[in-house]
């Protein structure tokens, strides 16, 4: 038998590990593969849990896009320029400053083999980064617990205990035209 403490580090380990390695983030693209520079890029986006058991995770709400309350939802991308990868730049786009500080009331068990779609309160690609130029895309989505920078709320519930941890999907490729 395990001392207790030496137990709840394992257990802390095998919650941050679960997450980790039993989640992934699926995106695939709506809109056509090819689109005209300003024509909004259109995406699903689903938390698939592939592991053997439950797994908690929060739903995205008004902030998550920011960084300021749990998830962090976002995309990163990189765009092909004389035969190389460039990161795009963020863009430039503000939003006022209310948003849900509330994230636990957001949190759902995942059962193992479900997909939870995150659909409400993820924007589109072109608001947080510069999908301003022709050219040929790969852009990642991002999922992060534990990152958020102006909740103050304090993880409860079936997040207490769940360590930081980011899933990313895999690349999704477009292309802008003029």
């Amino acid at each position: 038998m395990l001392p207790p403490m030496l137990a709840l580090a394992f257990v802390v380990a095998l919650v941050t590990q679960s997450h980790a390695t039993d989640l992934v983030l699926e995106a695939r693209l709506v809109t056509p593969a090819r689109l005209k520079v300003g024509e909004p890029v259109t995406l699903t986006m689903a938390l698939h849990n592939i592991g053997k058991r439950a797994l908690p995770v929060v739903k995205p709400g008004d902030g998550s896009e920011s960084n300021w309350r749990e998830p962090f939802v976002w995309y990163t991308a990189e765009r092909q320029v004389d035969g190389k990868w460039v990161t795009v730049p963020k863009a430039q786009v503000g939003r006022c400053g209310l948003f849900d500080a509330d994230w636990d009331k957001d949190t759902v068990m995942l059962a193992p083999g479900a997909r939870l779609v995150l659909a409400d309160w993820v924007d589109h690609p072109e608001y947080s980064i510069a999908l301003d130029q022709p050219g040929h895309y790969r852009m990642l989505v991002h999922y992060a617990f534990g990152t958020a920078t102006r909740s103050g709320v304090e993880p409860k519930g079936a997040m207490k205990g769940v360590a930081p941890f980011e899933v990313v999907s895999a690349p999704v490729t477009f292309e802008l035209v003029r």
